[in-house]
């Protein structure tokens, strides 16, 4: 095209200089070519048309561009860029919404609706009501006044508020079967004619409070109030002592459905229904676990082809070992030992005895050696077998770390609360709290080479401890909490976790003066605690000065309503002024049977308030039970120390069945090997737990072997067996019965069988180290065998780390609260559960990570579950600082449940961000490109 166009563009020019000498005639002859040529070729265009042609188009297009602009600027057209959604996306967003609103709508009211309404229906229905009504009479009233008088009142409106005026009705009833006439009016001479019953009470409703306009008490006090008066009643034949005017059981189960069964099925279904639309639910395969193979290499056999005759000595001789060669010979030193499951079964044993890594999984017992060599399982059955055996031992594990608990290492806290002049919250923020975290702190910084994630197993411990284990001290011992404290613990918990938060989401990593920064939150959190303590008793010195100043006033109306409430005020702050001695609920129950221990008695709802009081231990008369001079220092010394390390009573034993009799079997071993090991300090208990022989050799057994087993798991090598160590640390144990036993020998001389000595407290050191080690030790065993069997059934080491070793690492504080919380010490135990979380995100944190960092150890701070964790604790945290200001800081069963549902919640989401049904809280990693040139 272009050379035809450069001979059109000649042409022309050559007919143009033609033309113009040969006149007009030419003119005709060149116009009839060009038509031809217009059919012939393409038409030639001069430079002028050309620039014309380019200028209008140019014109053309900066036209358009300013038309364009102009609707860019102009404003738009309502609706005018609108993405019109399919009828499908509507009906997905709407119904998205609908149920998001239906599930929080639903789950948010039963925290309302469960305290309010199912709980008293539950507890109505539990107490079993007669369904047809008896006739009832008014024997007599009270009318009374101060918070201590008002335990229970029949009736009251509001559920929250406490108690300061108060009335007591008190009614005899008919408790044989009768037969009331509808239209009968006066029931006088009615009631004549039947045996009455003895005194109950007679209540509004279960509760003894209500809401106007269902509960008005002033028309209830005016019309039962009377005495003499008669009425139809409804008594419970559980609890003879309870008496309500109005009973319908097809109400009290219409009630838990309505508020219970419906917004409770609403939400599961609406969270199913959200979970199926916006989930993928299909199954998929799980190709996570398996390994790449690695590429073979080829074997360096060149030498070999170019001189056949080479030897295999001058070959291995000129052989250069590489990098894959070294990482080989340090194979069995590196690999995990839950490979093993990857290999066939007759491999397994060998692989066991080389790979270090079974003997670091090793506490006590190598368990891992034992099922694949001396067990030698071949199948899977023996497995799971195997499995189920280890089972029953950790069931026993943890028996013995109840029995640990409840009978050796409870009563001694008591008693060092009680000498350093603690109340109950400081105790449990303290001593509860130090004892329940130590070891495990100790065994972390210990093992600090560990590369395990460190945020998210704090956070999830933490989250355990506060939410499960303090839920279920409120659900098993329902109490009254200290405002004051329990709202600063809370607030302290928050500061010291969105804390950690904020410097982790700085830089990832904790600095020298972060560090430093946690310590003095929690060093303050101490502070505070103690200083409060003084400030109240320097409080009630004041009060009582006071009260006695205005005691000597003239008397008046207002001088005695000021006493009454300075004395109202005193009572609060002796509530919690120190640590008693309490008589253990165990006791009582078992011991008394009167009308005070059945009120006692647990139940799995929450009953209304009783008169029962604390009763304190009487510890000088306990001290001097067997005391008599005439009888010589070492009587019945012998007979005292068998019976002293006998496992099981003899008593018990004859007049106990077949089950209660396993039991007794059960824990034999274990109380034979902590009675001889840990020494009895127990105000409870006659001559407290004194035991002449037996403690003068427990001075000599306790420290030795405390020292020569510490030093045995504190500072051996992971790739050894412990009892190979004990041949090197025995000397230890030898060097302390240095001094052990001149002072065994002391005390056994001037010590007496049938009283202990007045430095008998001092045997509680003693007491705490070894129930700390028994503590430690069984709990260890208790996660060493729950990581096996993670191993053997491949569970993720992240996912059991976060849901198993935080409760593991927690359950010594859940079983040392739930006991304190049975022996009447409510507050104690719940205070520890929040110490105890406290102590262990601030303090164990902040010193691994210090000692990680100067000994050049990586931190892995967080993982998938790490945010999880930190959401759902503070999620808890805020949760229970609501419903402890709604409820008047009273802690209910209903309370303890909701706690417990939190950590529930944690461990469902961590289930669905495992199976991936759902994203995790945390934050995808971003992979830059390899060739952005950063």
């Amino acid at each position: 095209n272009s050379n035809s166009k450069s001979n059109v563009l000649q042409h022309g020019s050559s007919n143009g200089s033609t033309s113009s000498s040969s006149g007009s005639s030419s003119s005709s002859s060149s116009s009839n070519n060009q038509q031809q040529q217009q059919h012939q070729r393409p038409v030639c265009i001069d430079n002028n048309m050309r620039s014309g042609s380019s200028e209008l188009l140019l014109e053309q297009q900066q036209q358009e561009l300013r038309l364009r602009k102009i609707r860019e600027l102009a404003p738009k057209k309502k609706n005018g860029n609108r993405r019109f959604r399919s009828w499908r996306e509507r009906a997905r967003f709407y119904g998205t919404s609908t149920l998001a609103f239906f599930s929080v709508t639903a789950g948010a009211s039963l925290l309302f609706l469960v305290p309010l309404y199912v709980d008293p229906a539950i507890s109505t229905l539990s107490h079993d009501f007669v369904e047809h009504p008896t006739l009832c009479t008014t024997t007599r009233r009270e009318d009374l006044v101060g918070i201590f008088n008002c335990s229970w009142s029949s009736c009251r409106e509001g559920c929250t508020s406490d108690l300061y005026r108060c009335v007591h009705i008190y009614v005899t009833f008919i408790e044989a079967n009768i037969t009331i006439p509808e239209n009968m009016t006066d029931y006088s001479n009615y009631t004549a004619d039947w045996e009455q019953s003895d005194e109950a009470t007679l209540l509004v409703n279960i509760k003894g409070c209500g809401y106007p306009p269902t509960v008005t008490c002033k028309n209830f006090n005016s019309f039962y109030g009377v005495e003499g008066a008669t009425y139809p009643c409804f008594y419970s034949r559980k609890n003879k002592t309870v008496v309500l005017t109005s009973y319908k059981h097809d109400d009290q189960v219409a009630m838990i459905i309505h508020f219970f069964v419906v917004p409770f099925v609403i939400t599961v279904i609406s969270s199913i229904a959200l979970c199926i639309m916006h989930c993928d639910c299909r199954c998929k395969k799980d190709r996570s676990h398996r390994r790449n193979r690695p590429q073979c290499r080829r074997p360096r056999i060149e030498n070999l082809r170019t001189n056949p005759n080479m030897n295999s000595t001058a070959f291995n001789e000129s052989y250069d070992p590489n990098g894959m060669d070294l990482e080989f010979e340090s194979f069995f030193e590196q690999v995990s030992c839950f490979i093993v499951t990857q290999l066939p079964y007759d491999k397994r044993c060998s692989f066991v005895k080389k790979a270090a890594n079974c003997n670091d999984n090793t506490n006590f017992v190598a368990y891992i050696k034992i099922m694949f060599c001396d067990y030698n399982c071949k199948n899977k059955f023996q497995e799971l077998v195997f499995m189920s055996i280890l089972v029953l031992f950790c069931l026993e594990m943890v028996l013995w770390l109840g029995i640990v608990v409840n009978i050796f290492y409870s009563p001694p806290l008591k008693v060092i609360s009680q000498l350093c002049h603690m109340n109950e919250h400081l105790a449990g923020v303290t001593f509860l709290a130090f004892g329940n975290s130590t070891p495990n702190m100790l065994s972390d910084l210990f093992e600090y080479e560990d590369e395990a994630p460190v945020i998210p197993g704090v956070m999830s411990a933490s989250l355990f401890i506060s939410m499960f284990t303090g839920g279920l001290i409120c659900y098993l011992r329902p109490f009254k909490m200290n405002q004051h404290a329990t709202v600063r613990d809370l607030l302290f918990f928050l500061l010291g976790a969105t804390t950690l938060d904020f410097f982790m989401s700085n830089d990832n990593m904790l600095t020298k003066t972060e560090c430093w920064i946690m310590f003095s939150i929690y060093g303050t959190y101490l502070i505070v605690n103690i200083v409060d303590v003084q400030l109240m008793r320097k409080a009630m010195k004041r009060i009582i000065i006071e009260i006695e100043v205005l005691e000597h006033e003239m008397e008046t109306p207002a001088r005695q309503k000021k006493i009454m409430a300075l004395r109202k005020k005193y009572k609060y702050f002796a509530e919690d002024e120190r640590v008693d001695i309490l008589q253990t609920a165990a006791g009582r129950l078992i011991e008394s049977n009167d009308a005070q221990s059945d009120s006692s008695k647990f139940t799995f709802t929450t009953t209304r308030a009783t008169t029962y009081r604390r009763q304190s231990v009487n510890v000088e008369a306990n001290r001097t039970h067997a005391v008599d001079p005439t009888k010589s220092k070492n009587h019945r010394l012998f007979r005292e120390f068998f019976e002293s390390i006998n496992p099981i009573d003899c008593h018990k034993w004859r007049r106990e069945g077949i089950f209660i009799r396993t039991f007794y079997i059960a824990q034999a071993p274990i109380m034979f090997i902590c009675a001889l090991y840990i020494p009895v300090v127990d105000y409870e208990r006659p001559k407290h737990g004194w035991s002449k022989l037996l403690n003068c050799l427990q001075i000599v057994l306790n420290p030795a072997l405390t020292l020569t087993v510490g030093q045995v798991f504190i500072f051996r090598k992971k790739t050894t067996i412990w009892y190979k160590r004990v041949l090197y640390t025995y000397k230890y144990g030898a060097y302390s019965c240095v001094i052990t036993v001149p002072v065994a020998i002391i005390v056994f001389i001037q010590s007496r069988t049938n009283v202990p000595p007045y430095y008998h407290w001092v045997f509680t050191i003693m007491n705490i180290s070894g129930c700390l080690c028994m503590i430690y030790q069984s709990a260890a065993e208790i996660a060493v065998i729950l990581d096996i069997i993670g191993g053997i059934l491949e569970v993720p080491s992240d996912f059991m780390a976060i849901t198993v070793g935080s409760m593991t690492n927690g359950l010594s504080d859940l079983v040392t609260n739930v006991v304190m919380a049975l022996h009447g010490y409510e507050k104690m135990a719940y205070a520890a559960a929040i110490g105890s979380s406290f102590f262990n995100m601030i303090i164990s944190t902040s010193l691994l990570y210090v000692i990680k960092n100067y000994t050049g150890y990586s931190v892995t701070l967080f993982t998938k579950y790490g945010i999880n964790a930190y959401t759902f604790l503070l999620l808890g945290l805020a949760m229970t600082v609501f419903w402890a200001y709604m409820l008047n800081f009273q802690a209910r069963r209903s309370v303890g449940i909701f706690c417990m549902a939190i950590y529930a919640m944690f461990l469902l989401f961590t289930v669905l961000i495992e199976k991936s049904f759902i994203h995790s809280y945390s934050k995808d990693p971003i992979i830059d490109d390899t060739y952005s040139g950063k």
